[in-house]
């Protein structure tokens, strides 16, 4: 079982985090109407929880990393994951690759920087954004926020 794992057995952890993340989105949803509200509010951190372990470990990992030796088996991972992120993993590989190729570069006036998620993007002034700009603007991937004025 364990030789479908490129890399180590030990990712065999990250994929059943994320089965048991899609496994708990579908409890919930189908359940919703017999469950308690304490089971609700417990279930919908939990959930939390999960999908920011996932996206930043589970999603990470993999897409510096496939799991799987086979590329129809990391293919479907990756399928599933889209799924319970409610984010293609195509999407986010591209972003994230392209924040690494650049890695927060400082813009050379008057050019924009070529970092799609660079925290000096959409400064009003030479600089970092302010923190209230950023997090508002890098919920957006393409980066279609005005620049904070």
């Amino acid at each position: 079982m364990f030789e479908m794992f490129a890399h180590s057995w030990k990712d065999i952890w990250l994929v059943l985090l994320s089965v048991v993340h899609l496994a708990l989105f579908f409890v919930v949803a189908f359940f919703f109407d017999a469950l308690s509200w304490p089971w609700l509010v417990a279930l919908g951190g939990l959930l939390v929880f999960l999908y920011c372990t996932n996206y930043q470990c589970v999603a990470h990992n993999f897409l510096h990393n496939p799991f799987f030796k086979w590329e129809w088996l990391n293919n479907a991972f990756s399928v599933m994951n889209s799924m319970v992120l409610g984010m293609p993993q195509t999407l986010y590989k591209y972003h994230h690759l392209n924040h690494h190729q650049f890695n927060n570069d400082v813009p050379e006036p008057p050019a924009m920087t070529q970092d799609r998620s660079s925290t000096f993007r959409h400064a009003r002034t030479p600089g970092r954004e302010e923190t209230f700009c950023c997090t508002r603007c890098s919920a957006h991937f393409a980066r279609t926020c005005t620049p904070c004025t």
